[in-house]
């Protein structure tokens, strides 16, 4: 699977040098190597998983408990979700919820001095989130699996997932389970922000993008989506409530979000970011 996968991007490096794709066809692409990067992952770690199980219990006790909830529960909801593995948006994450050292003593209960407040608390919202899943039989990330079906929460629900790891952490069971009733139920999205809707944006950094939305400047906080020129986005347009944006922006360079951007999907969702 990893042979055919980096074959899969060699292939797509000759068809961008050869000029062979438009920038929505590089941007198509560039999902699919997402979407098999995440299954090749997937079944390695699933490997790893099965012919390891005895080595478990030669990690700390503290170090246990995370790796059976990353291991077991998170990787599986960022796989589905297809999060994006890009350079900027990995690290970032990974810098602002991991931990940098093994877990030890102390960080599940009111943390250790080393660590951040996001990630003590991503701490216990993995465990919170493996526990349910432990106890449920799967429930929630079967219904995750069946609302990625859904084309919105295709392109909403990665962008979701981060923010929830950094905004709800104890409660992201049940955060999710309400994003996941937005995203398929009621039909709750400002009329800029409908799919096709043009945005005029301007600024490199993607955590503070200005667009022009219905004649009003807005900020965005935005990562890179899994396709090329895409961009998952953040707009509070109330005291906790936020509109998730996929935009695509053809003439804008993969590491700057800003030009003329359209809206390819969006919902209105509570966020304690806002």
């Amino acid at each position: 699977m990893w042979a055919d996968y980096y074959a899969a991007i060699d292939a797509a490096r000759e068809d961008v040098a050869a000029g062979r794709l438009s920038p929505r066809e590089q941007s198509q692409r560039s999902r699919e190597l997402q979407r098999d990067m995440w299954d090749v992952h997937v079944a390695a770690v699933e490997a790893g998983l099965s012919t390891n199980r005895d080595r478990l219990a030669q990690l700390p006790p503290p170090e246990q408990r995370f790796a059976r909830a990353w291991g077991y529960t998170a990787v599986e909801f960022i796989a589905a979700g297809d999060f994006p593995s890009d350079r900027d948006s990995i690290g970032r994450t990974q810098a602002i919820i991991l931990p940098l050292r093994l877990v030890a003593d102390g960080d599940f209960g009111d943390g250790s001095a080393d660590l951040t407040w996001h990630q003590h608390m991503a701490l216990h919202a993995m465990d919170a989130l493996h526990e349910a899943e432990r106890l449920t039989n799967h429930a929630l990330f079967r219904a995750w699996q069946e609302a990625l079906a859904e084309p919105r929460c295709a392109a909403l629900c990665p962008f979701i997932l981060d923010q929830a790891l950094a905004e709800e952490l104890d409660g992201l069971p049940s955060y999710l389970r309400s994003a996941l009733d937005v995203l398929q139920g009621i039909d709750r999205r400002p009329a800029w922000a409908v799919n096709g809707s043009a945005l005029s944006c301007s600024g490199s950094d993607p955590s503070a993008l200005s667009c022009k939305a219905s004649g009003t400047t807005r900020s965005f906080t935005c990562s890179l989506a899994s396709g090329v020129r895409e961009w998952s986005c953040r707009t509070c347009v109330a005291d906790g409530t936020a509109v998730f944006v996929r935009m695509f922006c053809p003439a804008a360079a993969t590491n700057e979000p800003g030009g003329a951007c359209s809206v390819v999907e969006a919902a209105e969702i509570a966020s304690g970011g806002c």
